[in-house]
């Protein structure tokens, strides 16, 4: 531990106590002044506030057992929560927060853990005195609004991706070749929904064959009805709109249920392919019937218009579609990668601040700031 830290009960740098344990969620007002913190989070809003912005909270029990909530406005904390105060002269709030994130605290249970208030005051900490606590924050606070804003940045390019492919799409069929006929769905393929048949969960029987529904397997079951080919289109009106994906290729050997529609396309006109990507990408709004449960029947199916260029001009466009959705695959699985990455490094930063690890990035931006 680094010279100058002192071992401290939490007690003794703050005050522990619970929340207001006369109030549960049933007490949240609608557009209520003041917030209101519960066990699951800074989630509702209500109409006094106990506790002024900046106090760290601790989730008591629960789902989110552990995690420590940093309410930024004046709040009143609930039943299973506990707050920290912190005691000017001895701790500051934000360095409270940071510590606690990155420490397992001690609870007790099994099936449902929950965290005692006395645990809390005696449970001890490593800590520098005040001033430091605050150059130490400064510095985690500048490093996580640059992860904050690396997040961002990823999530716009993986908005920019698809944005992108969509962009490529419309390309191709808004601005389709005038000597491309357009026809209706019914008129180039078979519908094969006659076939499809519902298996209650209750009775399936597990087995290796998948049990397609109106987005995809949703189970494994002992046979099947299908062993070819196939396009399923989901019947759920709710999911389709521009921009659903509802429109996949089944293969080998498998049950689909009466979600999904299920089209065997004339392969002397159109590619599977080809429907599908045009399927996922136009807005078929006009389509669905129902309110209450939007419907893709069978009969509107049939009458989407679907354009038909020659099988030789399909393969050459959708060779360069599959090349540039690999490569758009590749970088979206990059960016989720990134973002899985950052709890990751949020939380070796905290550690490596908290050990006196002053050798990694984010340690050396704290020594500076330290100084």
């Amino acid at each position: 531990m680094k010279e100058g830290w002192e071992q401290k009960a939490l007690g003794e740098i703050c005050v522990v106590d619970w929340g207001n344990t006369n109030l549960t969620k049933k007490s949240y007002v609608d557009g209520g002044e003041f917030l209101a913190v519960s066990a699951a989070g800074c989630d509702g809003r209500i109409g006094h506030k106990e506790h002024a912005a900046f106090t760290p909270v601790l989730s008591a029990i629960g789902a989110r057992c552990g995690r420590m909530f940093f309410p930024e406005e004046a709040f009143t904390a609930i039943k299973n929560t506990i707050t920290l105060t912190a005691k000017r002269d001895k701790a500051d709030s934000k360095f409270l927060y940071y510590l606690l994130t990155s420490i397992q605290l001690p609870q007790r249970g099994a099936g449902q853990p929950f965290i005692s208030k006395g645990d809390i005051e005696k449970f001890e900490i490593f800590a520098p005195g005040v001033p430091e606590q605050r150059k130490i924050v400064t510095a985690l606070d500048k490093i996580f609004a640059g992860l904050v804003t690396a997040t961002a940045n990823t999530e716009k390019n993986l908005k920019n991706a698809s944005g992108l492919f969509d962009s490529y799409l419309a390309s191709i069929f808004d601005a389709g070749d005038a000597r491309w006929e357009k026809l209706r769905l019914g008129e180039l393929s078979e519908n094969l929904d006659r076939r499809r048949k519902p298996i209650t969960k209750r009775d399936r029987v597990a087995g290796p064959f998948p049990y397609y529904g109106a987005t995809g397997v949703l189970d494994y079951v002992e046979d099947y009805l299908f062993d070819e080919k196939l396009i399923l289109i989901g019947e759920d009106g709710a999911k389709w709109g521009k921009g659903e994906k509802t429109a996949f290729i089944a293969e080998g050997q498998y049950w689909v249920n009466n979600h999904a529609h299920v089209i065997r396309p004339d392969h002397q006109r159109l590619i599977d392919e080809w429907i599908v990507y045009y399927l996922n990408w136009a807005d078929l709004s006009a389509y669905i019937s129902g309110l209450t449960v939007p419907k893709l029947n069978q009969g509107k199916l049939n009458e989407i218009p679907i354009p038909v260029p020659p099988i030789g001009e399909q393969q050459g466009i959708l060779s360069e579609v599959n090349a540039l959705r690999s490569e758009l695959d590749t970088l979206t699985e990059v960016y989720n990668s990134e973002l899985e990455l950052i709890p990751e490094l949020e939380q070796a930063i905290l550690q490596q601040a908290f050990s006196g690890d002053m050798t990694s990035l984010s340690s050396i931006a704290i020594r500076e700031a330290a100084q």
